[in-house]
């Protein structure tokens, strides 16, 4: 058998290839990677192990949640809403487009109308948006906010007795009416809740007085 020809430098050389001991080194690297990756995924498994062991009692605060208090008013005058948009896009009815806002604050919209009447009768009325003012929350103010808007959807002490067996009429009323969305996204649901009159919600109240409380102190 001839020796194999290699080219090198511009020389020619022979020699005799002895592939063995190559084949050797090739298997006894491969056996080592496999050892390295096995101890690599042996000390990160262990790793996250250990950490959510540690981890298991803690939580962590998230402010990635919506609140919007829809504000109408009975005489279709001034209206207006408070805006908490820290997850996603927010879209407004009004004006029919999506608007990105700043996180971790309160966009408070004020709003009028556009109304056409014929023969005397309203026939068609349009909010149109006419000022903003944003106050920044703090997250201690957020924890807050987030707390007195779940006492709105508490029904536990909702029971379905009644002393009527016919409803009684709503009463002649113009003022204000709210409509508060509430919403988790991906950490959980989206709630929603249509007061009639604020002023007799304690729950409500309490909200809208601790809003009110930090627009004044910012203004």
């Amino acid at each position: 058998m001839k020796p194999l020809i290699f080219q090198a430098n511009g020389r020619k050389f022979s020699g005799k290839i002895k592939f063995l001991p190559l084949v050797r080194s090739l298997i006894e690297i491969e056996t080592m990677t496999k050892r390295t990756i096995v101890l690599f995924v042996f000390i990160v498994f262990s790793t996250l192990k250990l950490y959510a062991e540690e981890n298991r009692n803690k939580t962590t605060r998230y402010y990635d949640f919506n609140i919007i208090i829809d504000f109408k008013d009975g005489l279709l005058s001034n209206d207006f809403k408070y805006i908490l948009c820290n997850n996603g896009i927010y879209f407004d009815n009004a004006t029919n487009q999506k608007y990105k806002l700043k996180k971790n604050v309160i966009h408070l919209v004020q709003y009028n109308y556009d109304i056409k009447v014929v023969d005397d009768k309203i026939v068609e009325a349009n909010r149109i948006p006419i000022d903003t003012l944003m106050i920044n929350f703090k997250e201690n103010q957020l924890d807050t906010l987030f707390s007195l808007t779940t006492k709105l959807f508490d029904l536990s002490s909702l029971t379905n007795t009644t002393q009527h067996l016919i409803p009684l009429p709503p009463a002649p009323y113009d003022g204000y009416s709210a409509n508060v969305v509430f919403d988790l996204g991906f950490r959980g649901d989206k709630y929603s809740i249509f007061i009639a009159y604020p002023q007799n919600n304690i729950s409500f109240v309490l909200l809208e007085d601790y809003i009110n409380n930090i627009v004044k102190k910012e203004q």
